[in-house]
């Protein structure tokens, strides 16, 4: 490397606008362009990479509302590639402030693992249980697991990470 590359002053290339350094960020920038701006973010094949990695998303966020599910609903049916897809929605979604919250688990799915693991039920035999058993029964579920955990040697606890 030369001193003169160290002291180069001129201006370095701006990032294409669809390149984000956060995922979800990038999802949420897509989605805005999609239902508000109408600006058209895939202009090369660089920017048409960056929205096939999160299209899946793109398509699941926007498929959150009722007036444009069917939309979605035959994009995901068409196939199409990536920069077509785009396209094709950012033609055919009315142009309207869409703000919502993204869909959370209910609180009782942070059980979920816990009672998976102590009983050995399957997920959805697992959300059954957690229905039937009071906030104390689930506790000492956790507990017993954190307990058997801590002799084996894991040190993990399901309600507190939500996950193992």
């Amino acid at each position: 490397m030369m001193l003169t590359d160290l002291l180069d002053t001129s201006t370095p290339e701006p990032a294409p606008k669809a390149v984000k350094n956060d995922f979800m960020e990038t999802v949420f920038y897509f989605m805005d362009s999609i239902s508000s701006s109408k600006e058209n973010l895939v202009t090369d094949e660089e920017d048409a990479k960056v929205y096939k990695k999160c299209s899946f998303m793109v398509l699941r966020g926007l498929s959150q509302y009722a007036d444009i599910i069917e939309i979605v609903n035959q994009v995901n049916m068409m196939g199409l590639p990536p920069e077509q897809e785009y396209a094709y929605l950012l033609a055919m979604v009315p142009k309207k402030h869409r703000r919502g919250g993204w869909a959370k688990k209910s609180p009782n799915s942070i059980y979920l693992r816990a009672v998976q693991e102590y009983y050995g039920y399957n997920e959805q035999k697992a959300m059954e249980a957690i229905k039937l058993l009071s906030v104390e029964q689930l506790t000492m579920i956790d507990n017993k697991n954190k307990k058997r955990d801590q002799i084996c040697g894991e040190t993990t606890s399901f309600v507190a990470t939500g996950s193992k």
